[in-house]
């Protein structure tokens, strides 16, 4: 005898955005850019200590890390379907 399962229901889920999704939705997105920017900052640090940098060379780096990491992350988790992309939050 043959174990059949029935199909699932054809339900369409729709929600509406209101105001506490998208307060919920910014924090998220801030989190993922402090997050990426944090992670960049360390690794511009461990760039400038391991090549011996100089102070406003290092403060470059640092700089360029931090930003590199937070547009990074934020790419990574709009692709990976985190968070909407910014086209979408009108």
């Amino acid at each position: 005898m043959p174990i059949t399962v029935p199909p699932p229901p054809n339900e369409v889920l729709v929600s509406v955005s209101t105001d506490g999704d998208l307060l919920e939705d910014t924090m998220r997105e801030w989190l993922i850019i402090a997050v990426g920017a944090i992670i960049g900052l360390t690794i511009a640090i461990l760039i400038g200590e391991s090549f011996e940098l100089s102070r406003i060379v290092t403060k470059f780096v640092g700089i360029t890390c931090t930003v590199l990491g937070a547009c990074l992350a934020m790419g990574i988790a709009t692709m990976a379907g985190w968070v909407r992309p910014l086209s979408d939050n009108t």
